[in-house]
């Protein structure tokens, strides 16, 4: 009898991990479908985004030059009239701001 007991519920036990190895096997499966599919996509992804970058970037570039050179002709204002006027002042003669 308590060898009838143990042989049923190692019967259900192999049954239930069976059960179990077949769902486990099915979400594998499932699983591999869907990265399949992922995979397929990826290039396309990578293209479109690698575009994407490189348009953003572009604009970025284009509309910092305008600003770039303001601040580069403002700088090299500055520069020029300071020389001019310590030059003006090294030599004794008054500043062209009558100063």
């Amino acid at each position: 009898m308590v060898g009838a007991f143990t042989g049923a519920g190692v019967g259900l036990v192999l049954d239930v991990l069976e059960r179990g190895a077949q769902k486990v096997a099915a979400v594998g499966e499932a699983v591999e479908d869907v990265v399949e599919e992922a995979v397929q996509h990826v290039p396309q992804v990578v293209t479109r985004a690698g575009k994407g970058v490189s348009e953003t970037v572009s604009k970025v570039h284009d509309a910092d030059i305008p600003e770039q050179l303001k601040e580069a002709a403002n700088a090299t204002k500055r520069k020029v009239s300071k020389v001019a006027a310590d030059g003006n002042e090294a030599i004794g003669s008054p500043r062209p701001d009558g100063l």
